[in-house]
């Protein structure tokens, strides 16, 4: 996409993006904030957006989020805002996140952003 460096918000709430769409929106490189609520996002591709350096807030809210696919948020290094608010995580694996992650603030997982 001749567009996607230039990019740095996307709002993609609410669509049929998929574990798959994240080999796309690696991409755009100049993102910063990106809305990933109510998608089917499971997290198995969480890695590829390792390439996102700019990105600081993620929410991922109402998705299939496990506390197996928590360890990739470490990768993304500029992260500071992460929710997680309705998602398959559990208190233990945030508690364990907060700790890898100290520099970022990461919601509750019972009280929506």
């Amino acid at each position: 996409a001749p567009l996607a460096p230039f990019i740095v918000e996307a709002e993609l709430g609410g669509t049929r993006l998929t574990d798959a769409s994240l080999t796309t929106l690696k991409t755009f490189v100049a993102l910063e904030r990106l809305n990933l609520e109510r998608t089917a996002l499971t997290g198995t591709t969480l890695s590829e957006l390792h390439a996102l350096k700019k990105l600081s807030y993620l929410n991922l809210c109402s998705t299939a989020i496990t506390d197996d696919t928590l360890p990739a948020f470490t990768g993304i290094i500029g992260l500071r805002q992460l929710y997680l608010f309705g998602s398959k995580a559990t208190a233990a694996g945030l508690s364990r996140l907060r700790a890898a992650l100290p520099q970022a603030d990461i919601g509750d997982l019972t009280v929506a952003p």
